[in-house]
């Protein structure tokens, strides 16, 4: 049965769909006219994408990402307690040779510094990032009305990602509020960490210009007995030093070389 407007047949029916697929989110069929690579469920409001064309990750590529952060961060933990341990130890009896004011209200901050620098370190690194939450899904019964909605599947983690996550091929999980993966804390930087990954970078900031400040003080005051020591040790061992004797003279006699070869 058919209807006539202006000389073209309308059906009265209506159009028999084209393809049909399943929603992952609660389990219903969804009909639509054609093919879609991707879709929204109207029941709990899911969008399917179709990820044929998506290749998984090799297992070697997981093992020298992960094999990287490691290294990664032992070496910045080991950079860390060097400069920490190794400041304190070159700087403190010469600045500090009796306990004063000083002395306290130094160690005080060092102290202060330290922690903040190495605790934020820590929960920025071995901290999950941001796991997804876990939400009920694949069943119509088990789904409420758009309790998915913009919710997609990770067709790595087989789970259902929200909107605001994204896959992390290194991590190989989801992360809510992702903003990049950094090889030097071995773990994404996302809304769990996120806070702790600043303040690392303030407090780490904050403790180098510290050490350089210090380092530099103790310089100026260190200098000059060394080069009244290089002095005295040149009046002693000068003449019966062969290493002292000579290092000056082939020093000079390479300067006159590197003269004569470019003024000819």
């Amino acid at each position: 049965m058919g209807s006539v407007v202006d000389g073209i047949e309308i059906e009265s029916l209506q159009m028999r769909a084209s393809w049909e697929t399943i929603c992952w989110g609660c389990g219903l069929r969804v009909i639509l006219p054609k093919y879609a690579p991707m879709f929204r469920c109207g029941w709990c409001g899911a969008i399917t994408i179709d990820n044929a064309d998506i290749k998984p990750v090799s297992p070697w590529s997981r093992r020298c990402s992960k094999g990287r952060d490691q290294v990664f961060v032992f070496l910045v933990l080991s950079l860390t307690f060097s400069i920490i341990c190794g400041g304190v130890w070159s700087t403190f009896p010469v600045l500090f040779p009796t306990a004063t004011v000083g002395f306290y209200i130094h160690s005080a901050i060092t102290t202060i510094l330290s922690f903040n620098t190495l605790f934020n370190y820590c929960m920025a690194a071995f901290r999950r990032a941001g796991p997804p939450p876990t939400v009920e899904w694949g069943r119509y019964d088990l789904v409420p009305r758009q309790a998915l909605e913009g919710y997609k599947f990770c067709v790595y983690c087989k789970l259902p990602k929200p909107p605001n996550a994204h896959h992390c091929r290194s991590c190989q999980s989801c992360v809510i509020e992702m903003d990049h993966h950094c090889p030097f804390i071995g773990n994404c930087v996302g809304s769990n960490n996120h806070r702790h990954f600043l303040l690392f970078l303030l407090f780490a900031t904050a403790s180098g210009f510290y050490v350089l400040t210090m380092s530099t003080y103790v310089g100026s005051k260190v200098w000059p007995n060394m080069d009244k020591s290089w002095t005295n040790l040149r009046k002693v061992f000068g003449k019966q030093h062969p290493f002292l004797w000579l290092l000056p003279r082939i020093s000079s006699k390479c300067l006159q070389a590197s003269v004569k070869s470019h003024a000819g």
